[in-house]
């Protein structure tokens, strides 16, 4: 994998994939994210899942060669960016070099193969009644903030 993302959208998404994942067992599917980009496309995807709940982010990406694996976003998601842009790319060895012209960062990754084959919804969204969603959801687990608006 060779790409470069804007640090800002970078940052959003590990923080949010940390948060998803931080909380989960530690099988190294339920502890890590998946991160995927197109052959041809112009995003990096990320992808986590406890088996139960899914997380399925995206951010634009300049790819200039594909890649798909498995890291933790635990070290990506306590790090600052001084630049505007980053650029990522995996070294053969078996982890994924963060540079901002500044600092390098190796971070270590796994083969994407384990990672389970989920259903992704891969349309644009939908509006969801937050009332109906948390009435029908509360006796299960208490997912959605109570003072949320519609």
């Amino acid at each position: 994998m060779k790409i470069t993302v804007k640090s800002e959208a970078l940052q959003v998404l590990a923080n949010t994939g940390a948060a998803f994942t931080a909380t989960k067992g530690n099988s190294p599917i339920s502890r890590n994210a998946r991160l995927t980009t197109a052959e041809r496309g112009n995003t990096l995807i990320l992808r986590a899942t406890n088996g139960a709940v899914s997380l399925y982010m995206r951010i634009g990406a300049r790819v200039e060669e594909p890649g798909d694996m498995l890291v933790s976003l635990e070290t990506l998601s306590g790090l600052e960016f001084t630049e505007p842009a980053i650029q990522l790319n995996t070294d053969g060895r078996g982890q994924l070099v963060l540079t901002d012209g500044t600092f390098r960062v190796r971070v270590p990754v796994a083969a994407a193969d384990v990672f389970p084959d989920i259903t992704w919804f891969e349309g644009e969204g939908c509006q969801v009644d937050v009332k109906a969603l948390k009435a029908h959801l509360d006796p299960l687990f208490d997912i959605v903030d109570p003072k949320a608006e519609d």
